[in-house]
């Protein structure tokens, strides 16, 4: 189901998530919303197992996903499904998939942005970039 840029009731939920000394984070959110707002983009909601075969399957061409926060409550076999159905979608093009999760267990609530390309059936991927979130750094690898 296709659903559109946050209303302003859900834009002000969540910036009253941040605390009021992380002000900072807050206008860095407030900004994005905003370029979010302004974007022509379609965002979906539900189990992206269930629609990512339909949806890759209607778009030719280089393909992009993003996602942020989300795989690291997914089970290891939805891991794997969504990354064989990538795969399959790839065949005759490219698919590049962009990760954003956070590691497990690490102090500094660091993540990896981890970057995929599929193409013709296969995957290869690596970590472009990591980040904590306790200092606000950003490293990007080679």
């Amino acid at each position: 189901m296709a659903q559109a840029d946050p209303s302003a009731d859900e834009r002000l939920w969540l910036l009253a998530q941040f605390p009021p000394e992380e002000h900072v984070r807050q206008k860095r959110l407030a900004a994005a919303l905003d370029t979010v707002a302004r974007t022509d983009i379609t965002f979906f909601e539900g189990d992206a197992l269930e629609f990512v075969p339909e949806q890759t399957a209607k778009i030719s061409g280089p393909l992009f996903v993003y996602h942020s926060n989300c795989l690291i409550y997914w089970s290891e076999a939805s891991k794997a499904a969504l990354d064989e159905q990538l795969k399959a979608a790839s065949r005759g093009r490219e698919i590049y998939r962009m990760g954003v999760e956070p590691e497990v267990g690490r102090s500094d609530n660091g993540f990896e942005m981890v970057l995929t390309r599929y193409r013709d059936g296969e995957a290869e991927g690596k970590v472009v970039a990591d980040s904590s979130l306790d200092s606000g750094t950003l490293t990007w690898r080679d």
